[in-house]
């Protein structure tokens, strides 16, 4: 990981340097420290913007069908979730990766 001027972070894959976001911190939850001291990220690109999503470990990979909640939850609690999908058994939330990108970046 890179310190960057401000406090914020970078990190380097495959050549290329993006900006670290940690979702523990942007969603104010408590995120794990890492399986020593080696961390993964998800590289994701909007547009002319890019970053790397620091995440704990990759479970599964699925094509999902993702639905709307029918309260604009976007609008009411200012959190950057596009919708939530069904993972197995399990609800997962979908962020909107466009928006969390201008937010971080802003």
């Amino acid at each position: 990981m890179i310190g960057l001027p401000g406090g914020g972070e970078a990190v380097s894959v495959r050549g290329e340097t993006h900006p670290l976001v940690r979702l523990g911190e942007f969603f104010h939850i408590q995120a794990s420290s890492g399986n020593n001291g080696i961390f993964q990220v998800i590289v994701v690109k909007a547009g002319e913007k890019n970053a790397a999503i620091l995440i704990d470990e990759v479970l599964r990979q699925q094509q999902v069908v993702v639905t709307s909640f029918t309260v604009a939850i976007k609008e009411l609690y200012q959190i950057p979730i596009l919708g939530y999908g069904m993972m197995g058994g399990d609800d997962a939330l979908v962020v909107d990766v466009e928006d969390l990108l201008e937010r971080v970046s802003s």
